[in-house]
């Protein structure tokens, strides 16, 4: 992980908890490497992302002071889920549809594509890459999830 351009790594023991100006990062104990990375920030709000076989799956964790105040691609917190699927601009997109995928990435999933530059609704990314380079340099507009094969989760996980 890239903290302040600074290589941090959570894969001993010693290492396996740090504290950093708004956020707390650690790996599980039972993890020897760096698959599995919890944060949990000062406001209450936690993110889990784990990698297993070559995948990643993410988890957000919000307080309840966040209900009502909080949307995005994982949804819109408010306990109603016929606006699920509001777009950056507050209105609300397309219902899931489980026969037509593709439909829900063009015309939702990509409605929160995030870049470099302040976008209204949507923010800005934080990340860089190790080189450097912003996580925008590899966006592919032309990139699509492989919507054939669906990845086994492991029963643990």
């Amino acid at each position: 992980m890239l903290v302040d351009e600074e290589y941090v790594y959570f894969d001993r023991y010693p290492q396996k908890i740090q504290h950093f100006p708004g956020v707390t990062v650690y790996t599980p104990s039972n993890i020897l490497n760096q698959s599995h990375v919890v944060l949990m920030f000062q406001s209450g709000a936690g993110v889990e992302v784990l990698e297993n076989k070559h995948y990643m799956a993410s988890r957000v964790f919000l307080p309840w002071e966040f209900i009502n105040q909080t949307r995005g691609l994982l949804g819109n917190w408010t306990f109603d889920i016929e606006d699920d699927f509001t777009l950056p601009d507050g209105t609300v997109g397309p219902m899931l549809d489980t026969s037509n995928i593709e439909r829900t990435h063009e015309d939702f999933a990509m409605k929160w594509v995030v870049h470099d530059k302040e976008m209204p609704g949507v923010g800005h990314s934080l990340f860089t890459h190790s080189n450097g380079q912003s996580s925008n340099t590899y966006y592919d507009e032309y990139w699509e999830p492989e919507y054939e094969i669906i990845p086994e989760i492991p029963e643990n996980v």
